[in-house]
């Protein structure tokens, strides 16, 4: 990291020229409460390093001799226990290689204190990057910031870890413009008993960083991107959380103008509700984590973002404030209840249990009310029959009374009934279903330059379209409009090599690097995952909740990525024969490949170990593709047999084989529900069945052949198909 150098050396910095081990101290770069931080030259290898220096001017002063003596009594008890937290952040970052997350390279002793030493790159702060675009950011720019660090800082909560100085002194911006998270603020949140000396950004910090606030934790990083992004829309900083919940508490009125009320610059209005929504002073009500922030900017239904995990909270002042602490580290205070109380939880719970599961069972109909009665009215019997018996037995025993004889009768007793009695009528014919894409008409042609398209996909939302053509370049297509938006510097080999992210508007594909690139629906580059050594992809897939990546090389290799720290999960071998198509269930647990003998194999994507394998089809198979719903599998093979599949837990049982399917099928997609199956080929129509009875129910007309990719929307508003004549035509 790098920021322009201050002027001058202070007396309470280390001066110019000063060597710390292998380093020569060259400017200071911040000052801070905290620490200082210092560009400096690694003498042995002839590069410049940034240093950040342990030194809290609350707890400490440095001497002549440049080491820094802490205060006594409580100060030094406080500077002890920041210097540790500072160690363990430094310790904890080095394990960190990712893009958006400051690099560190080592850390030291020295001086009565210690050192982090960090790479060096030229920049500034996004704070002097807004001064210098008029104090606020654009929409395209603001995602172009934001949604690269929360992933980074998705990877940083990921992995355990909180930064908890989120604000826009800690944003770095690269001379490229590419954005990283810098300066931890683990050591400059103290321990609870620091006698009031803990040292916040008034403004950026959540209500519960404050002692006795609650818990901190992943939604304390949350308020703290929300303040940022806060500053970015409107040019202000937000007001003080503490000061916030002291007038609501007085008034009953939150003091902070919300962002939805800021109409200049224009945001989409999403954009400002996630930034509130952020900015909740109760943890509980914000977004969940990095990531759900990060989909709710992109325009995702918070309310439909996976709830809160189940995650350790944040306890102050029994060390690393930056990690969140282990499940067995936690102290649990359970009350002890009385026999009474627990004779009443038993018999709630035992009529909780009465009423549910004849419930359930009527639900799923494997029990009606009727038999429900009837089984009720025959145990009540039971139970009276029983204890008339028991009596009798006291009697005879006890008393020496004889029991009086039994009478029997043979009349029935009637059936409960539910209800009001009515005479049967015929059962009512459901209303046939509309088949998917019958309410579609044609929307937009888009005309390509040469060469022609290979491959489709739109971006989430249907907005921008994805075409690959045939000299590896991906072009982001407006749909509604038909203008081009860009092109990107990929070399996509096959059709299958490409990625769409089902969970957000983002796309990967292969680069002239022979790397995976992930890029945004502008077009700007995201990151890289790099092959070692670069090698040629011919498929890949992302899963549904965006976190994991797989690809197929050419020789058969498939690895799986963790996109939140950009790193390799599994890699192994799938067999020559396997074909280049890859899927995930929903879930990404599983990846689904096939292979040239006609046989479908379902992988652990956790371990690379082989969970179950069966044979398809006869021929080779030629392609297959999940619903989103997981409960449904297509497959085709080579004699354009298409079958479907039903699916229990890990286990396939095919369910129909498709008749009137077109020839040489090139490309199949689920409906969004999973009810309707689509598939083009050698034919001008798109052919969609009825999953459920495997009969052919629509065609759309294209009048172009042949036809070789097909995209569906995730909300199944878009259809679009390419043919050879450099034309993808477009139906909503």
């Amino acid at each position: 990291m790098a920021i322009s150098p201050t002027p001058g050396a202070r007396p309470h910095t280390l001066p110019l020229g000063y060597q710390l081990g292998e380093y020569t101290i060259v400017a200071v770069l911040g000052d801070g409460g905290f620490g200082i931080t210092y560009r400096a030259r690694d003498t042995k290898l002839g590069l410049d390093v940034a240093i950040k220096e342990y030194f809290p001017g609350i707890y400490a002063a440095r001497t002549e001799a440049a080491t820094i003596m802490p205060k006594s009594g409580g100060d030094l008890e406080n500077y002890r226990w920041g210097l540790e937290a500072f160690l363990k952040e430094a310790q904890a970052l080095a394990k960190f290689k990712h893009s958006q997350i400051v690099r560190v390279l080592r850390f030291l002793e020295a001086n009565g204190t210690a050192y982090t030493i960090m790479e060096y790159e030229e920049g500034e702060t996004l704070t002097a990057y807004l001064k210098r675009h008029g104090g606020v950011l654009l929409e395209a720019r603001l995602l172009q910031i934001f949604l690269p660090i929360l992933n980074g800082l998705h990877a940083v909560h990921d992995a355990g870890l909180l930064h908890l100085d989120i604000k826009p002194d800690n944003i770095y911006m690269r001379r490229n413009e590419q954005p990283m998270l810098i300066d931890f603020g683990s050591s400059r949140q103290m321990r609870g008993d620091a006698d009031g000396k803990i040292t916040l950004t008034p403004g950026f910090c959540a209500l519960e960083q404050y002692p006795g606030h609650g818990d901190i934790g992943a939604t304390s990083d949350v308020y703290g991107m929300g303040a940022t992004l806060y500053r970015c829309i409107t040019g202000k900083n937000p007001l003080d959380a503490l000061a916030r919940h002291k007038a609501y508490e007085k008034l009953r009125n939150d003091p902070l103008p919300p962002a939805t009320s800021f109409q200049r610059p224009t945001y989409a209005a999403h954009i400002r509700e996630s930034i509130d929504s952020a900015l909740k002073l109760t943890s509980a009500e914000r977004p969940v984590s990095a990531f759900a922030l990060q989909q709710a900017l992109m325009g995702k239904d918070l309310a439909k973002i996976a709830a809160r995990p189940a995650s350790s909270p944040y306890r102050p002042g029994t060390g690393f404030i930056g990690v969140l602490l282990p499940p067995e580290k936690q102290k649990i205070f359970r009350r002890r209840y009385s026999f009474f109380e627990k004779l009443i939880a038993l018999a709630v719970f035992v009529a909780t249990f009465a009423v549910i599961v004849p419930k359930y069972l009527i639900d799923t109909e494997q029990l009606t009310q009727s038999e429900l009665f009837e089984w009720i009215d025959n145990t009540k019997d039971e139970v009276v029959t029983q204890t008339i018996q028991f009596g009798q037995l006291v009697n005879e025993r006890v008393f020496g009374v004889a029991p009086r004889p039994r009478v029997t009768t043979t009349t029935p007793k009637p059936k409960r009934t539910v209800g009001k009695t009515v005479e049967p009528v015929p059962a009512a014919v459901a209303p046939a279903r509309e088949p998917f894409g019958a309410d579609k008409s044609r929307a937009a042609d888009i005309v390509l330059p040469d060469p022609a398209p290979r491959a489709l996909g739109f971006l989430k939302h249907g907005a921008v379209l994805a075409v690959v053509t045939a000299d590896g370049l991906v072009q982001l297509w407006d749909v509604a409009s038909g203008e081009a938006r860009a092109t990107l510097p990929t070399l996509v080999s096959r059709a299958a090599a490409l990625g769409v992210f089902p969970s957000s508007q983002w796309i990967a594909a292969m680069d002239r690097d022979q790397a995976i690139a992930v890029f945004d629906p502008l077009g700007n580059r995201e990151y890289v995952l790099r092959n070692d050594p670069p090698h040629a992809i011919d498929a890949m897939v992302v899963a549904t909740d965006g976190l994991l990546l797989a690809e197929l090389t050419a020789d058969r290799n498939v690895t799986v990525w963790e996109l939140s720290q950009q790193r390799k999960r599994q890699t192994w071998n799938v067999g020559k024969d396997a074909i280049a198509r890859l899927a995930f269930s929903p879930d990404g647990r599983i990846l689904l490949t096939g292979d040239n003998a006609g046989n479908l194999t379902a992988w652990n994507t956790a371990d690379a170990t082989q969970l179950a394998q069966w044979r398809a089809h006869d021929r080779a198979i030629t392609g297959f593709a999940i619903s989103a719903n997981g409960r449904r599998l297509a497959s085709v093979d080579s004699g354009g047999e298409l079958r479907v599949w039903s699916t229990s837990g890990d286990n396939w049982q095919p369910a129909h084989t498709l008749a009137e399917a077109p020839e040489r099928i090139s490309a199949l997609a689920f409906s969004p529900d999973g009810e309707w199956l689509s598939a083009v080929g050698a034919g001008t129509d798109i052919y969609i069945w009825d999953v459920d009875n495997g009969t052919l129910a629509h065609r759309i007309a294209t009048d172009r052949k042949p036809l070789h990719a097909l995209a569906v929307s995730d909300d199944g508003k878009w259809v679009a198909v390419a043919a050879d004549d450099n034309r993808v035509r477009v139906w909503k």
